[in-house]
């Protein structure tokens, strides 16, 4: 149940944010996600760590023009899949009033780096100065794209509730400006209205994806992934009244980690030629614990 919770939070969250996503080329492997929430500060600091790069021909846009985004300093990043690309200086809907709190993020690209088993490697810095804001401006979001029926009909079937009283209590959450995102201690929550029928129903689909995993490798290897990147989160699910939510992190640590794990067996090494024609250097002397370094000096500033 949880790592379908897990997916269900982080796509509504980037849902929210829809109009930044851009498609992306650029792809990568595995990616490791860390972050730290200073409530004192109303801050938000994450590093993103993406393992196996390569050139995704198949995807625009162009491996290339993304690299020339990095170059020019634009705030491009992505988290959880590389086709979930954010560009912060180069959409005009993050202009609108609402998305004001994206003008003050901050976006650091670090080195280039070749790991001890041979896969492309590169990290990034971000920062989220006025978290309470840009959190308001996704709950604003959000709502208004629940209010459409369209909305409504993705987010009943995401958590597979198309019970009438789901529908009521989603209607009414809208209409009563419930707070989808908000800040449990330390990690981030997405309170989802759903009724005890919907609630059985999410249960549900987790045990039919379980069965159907017995008898059918590919399900088996996908619920592997999502038990392994819900494992990594340290994901927990609190029910009290009709809200259902989604806690993402332990609330009591003072970092949470998510590991987005493998997609592939193998991955094309194929983005040397056009790293060198950027002349963008590929490190040898990045480890674990120099990223590490780098993210801790970073959470002091």
């Amino acid at each position: 149940m949880s790592a379908v919770a897990l997916r269900v939070a982080a796509r509504a969250s980037l849902l929210a944010l829809a109009a930044a996503v851009l498609g992306g080329c650029l792809g990568y492997d595995e990616q490791e996600i860390r972050f730290r929430v200073d409530p004192q500060k109303d801050r938000l600091d994450v590093l993103l760590v993406y393992r196996g790069l390569f050139n995704d021909s198949l995807v625009p846009p162009s491996a290339e023009s993304q690299l020339d985004s990095i170059q020019r300093g634009e705030r491009v990043f992505s988290a959880l899949d590389p086709a979930l690309l954010f560009n912060l200086d180069a959409t005009p809907a993050l202009k609108e009033a609402r998305w004001t709190p994206t003008t003050s993020i901050k976006v650091e690209h670090g080195r280039v780096f070749r790991a001890k088993d041979g896969r492309l490697c590169a990290w990034q810095l971000v920062r989220v100065p006025s978290l309470s804001a840009l959190l308001g401006a996704a709950n604003d979001a959000y709502r208004e794209w629940l209010a459409t029926p369209e909305g409504a009909r993705q987010f009943l079937g995401s958590v597979s509730s198309s019970d009438a009283a789901s529908a009521e209590l989603l209607k009414r959450s809208v209409a009563d400006k419930h707070a989808f995102f908000a800040l449990r201690g330390n990690a981030i929550s997405f309170r989802i209205p759903v009724s005890s029928e919907g609630q059985r129903a999410i249960f549900t689909r987790v045990t039919d994806a379980l069965t159907k995993s017995a008898s059918d490798p590919s399900a088996r290897k996908r619920l592997d992934r999502d038990l392994a990147l819900y494992a990594s989160a340290e994901l927990s699910w609190i029910r009290s009244g009709d809200v259902s939510e989604c806690v993402i992190g332990n609330p009591e640590r003072a970092e949470q980690r998510i590991v987005v794990p493998r997609r592939r067996d193998e991955i094309p090494d194929n983005l040397g030629d056009l790293l060198a024609s950027k002349k963008v250097r590929v490190h040898d002397d990045v480890t674990e614990a120099s990223i590490t370094k780098e993210f801790e000096a970073f959470c002091a500033r």
